[in-house]
């Protein structure tokens, strides 16, 4: 142990070493002393007599210290005690302390686990689904039910996540209304300066013819005006039907009947209107028509896209050159693509090329309203089916496809 900082081996050491200062020449009272788990204690007893009286002391302080004659020291006892009283104390309870600590540790883990799932789980997966753009929580049904806070705090994130998904619909709804109220608004700007360009030449045309009339011309001519404002009010008619025809066709108002019948039969009649034609430019019409292609489909308007498809291409080919057809199956499709020899489209034209009233620009002094291919696209499309144009060696080619 040690005493005062000083080791010592046993108490006999101590014994000799701060025996002698405990003289009568330096009568100095020792304290006691801890370290760590040692206990010393020392006490000094001495044995005096004075006025014929003999008795014990704990305190000397010295011949000089006293006014009178000063007792005198028969001898003096050093009483010293070692102890461990912490030590002791531990190994007397050591058996109270496991247990007690043994259910400490079991209490401190059944607290941390029932805060942990009815407390910190559920704020925790609030946090998380909050930090996560508010998505739904997940919790199954074997879940323990969380304590008050974080049931308030659930019930809470909950209605704000119904609020902010009512917002988020209806943001997502005037969103949607005003891309299409932009849409409708462009496209009718856009058909409206079609139109007024398709209407500007042969008003213009009927206008003049009109005004010779009324100036009374040559009677020989008289037959000639008439007859061309006879073909202008014509087209004008025809485009004025084919306008109304697209924007029902467009609102979803037309109602398609389902016919069985064989789409290469159709291709074949179609061509045969166009022979005449066809003949006049001298082209030759080439037909490939395998297997029979049965489908079912509105007759009436799957004959009015097929042939728009082919009076394009009668009209727009070169003088002289070869028109080809095909029909033919293609897994669950039944596809009908007619080529020519015109020039080849640019890009921008094959993305435009079915919208309506578009036309290539050395097309324009030609015959035609420009809607037949956007009343095409509807048709199809209400079947269910699509529609491609594409350049080929040599020239283009349209095709449409339907469900079998």
């Amino acid at each position: 142990f040690s005493y005062q900082g000083r080791r010592y081996p046993d108490l006999v050491s101590l014994m000799e070493g701060i025996g002698p200062a405990l003289a009568l020449g330096a009568p100095a009272q020792p304290s006691d002393q801890y370290q760590w788990r040692d206990l010393v204690q020392i006490s000094v007893s001495y044995r005096m007599t004075a006025s014929g009286m003999t008795y014990w002391s704990s305190h000397y302080y010295g011949e000089d210290a006293y006014q009178e004659e000063a007792p005198e020291v028969q001898y003096y006892l050093v009483n010293i005690v070692y102890a461990a009283p912490l030590w002791d104390a531990v190994l007397a309870l050591r058996q109270t302390y496991l247990l007690t600590l043994a259910l400490a540790l079991v209490l401190l883990v059944t607290v941390r686990s029932r805060i942990r799932r009815h407390l910190v789980t559920p704020v925790a997966a609030v946090v998380e689904a909050m930090e996560d753009n508010w998505k739904n929580i997940y919790r199954p049904e074997s879940a323990p039910a969380p304590w008050a806070e974080a049931q308030r705090l659930g019930d809470g994130y909950a209605a704000e996540q119904d609020r902010r998904r009512m917002k988020d619909n209806e943001i997502t709804r005037l969103n949607t209304a005003l891309a299409y109220a932009k849409e409708a608004e462009t496209e009718r700007r856009q058909m409206t300066s079609h139109m007024a360009h398709e209407l500007k030449t042969p008003l213009a045309v009927i206008h003049c013819c009109c005004e010779g009339l009324q100036e009374d011309i040559a009677p020989e001519k008289r037959r000639q005006y008439l007859d061309t404002i006879l073909s202008e009010a014509e087209e004008l008619d025809a485009m004025v039907l084919e306008m109304l025809d697209l924007s029902r066709l467009e609102a979803g108002k037309v109602k398609l009947s389902r016919d069985d019948f064989d789409l290469a039969e159709m291709a074949q009649a179609v061509f045969q209107r166009l022979e005449a034609a066809a003949a006049d430019r001298e082209l030759t019409v080439e037909l490939s028509c395998g297997d029979p292609c049965p489908v079912s489909a509105d007759e009436g308007r799957l004959r009015q896209a097929m042939g728009n498809l082919a009076a394009n291409a009668v009209r727009y080919a070169p003088a002289g050159s070869t028109v080809r057809a095909r029909v033919w199956r293609e897994g669950n499709w039944t596809c009908f693509a007619v080529e020519n020899d015109s020039p080849p489209f640019t890009r921008e034209e094959l993305e435009k090329i079915w919208e309506r009233f578009y036309r290539r620009e050395e097309d324009r002094s030609g015959r035609g309203t420009g809607l037949g291919l956007a009343i095409t696209r509807q048709i199809v499309e209400l079947h269910g089916g699509r529609c491609r144009a594409e350049n080929i060696p040599g020239g283009v080619r349209f095709q449409l496809s339907v469900p079998n």
